[in-house]
């Protein structure tokens, strides 16, 4: 992608969703608008992720569950910054054992080998979101 010396801006809702099928269920929607190298030499990219109420990581996303995980990935392994437009979460550490929940309204940093559900439909805005491409790069024919 060539590099952003210019003011970019996109409609996220105008984005395709890459929310990967979970068991053959639409439990979300995510875009993703990559800026690319920006003039001040970091990839920029921005995530509106939409998740149902229910939705529980680890229930849902492993292989061994029939998620679309890759086999043997049994937790978040990528990291989350943002903020938290609508709804509430539950984010559980899995080496920690740390919870914390996290509600609308609230930016948010959290790092991988977590787990997370969520408690109400959520609306999240992630910033340079690994996360968000990672996941877009899934199998969304997963069942």
């Amino acid at each position: 992608m060539a590099e952003a010396k210019t003011i970019k801006s996109t409609k996220l809702d105008s984005i395709e969703s890459k929310f990967p099928l979970i068991k053959g269920e639409e439990l979300g929607k995510m875009r993703l608008c990559e800026f690319g190298v920006c003039a001040d030499g970091v990839k920029r990219s921005c995530a509106k992720i939409e998740a149902k109420a229910g939705f529980h990581w680890t229930e849902c996303m492993p292989a061994s569950k029939g998620g679309p995980m890759p086999e043997g990935v049994t937790c978040c392994p990528k990291n989350h910054f943002g903020f938290l437009a609508s709804g509430k979460m539950k984010i559980m550490m899995v080496e920690t054992g740390e919870e914390q929940i996290i509600s609308a309204g609230e930016a948010y940093y959290v790092p991988p080998k977590h787990d997370a559900i969520m408690l109400e439909d959520t609306v999240m805005l992630e910033f340079e979101s690994t996360a968000a491409e990672y996941y877009g790069k899934l199998d969304n024919d997963a069942s």
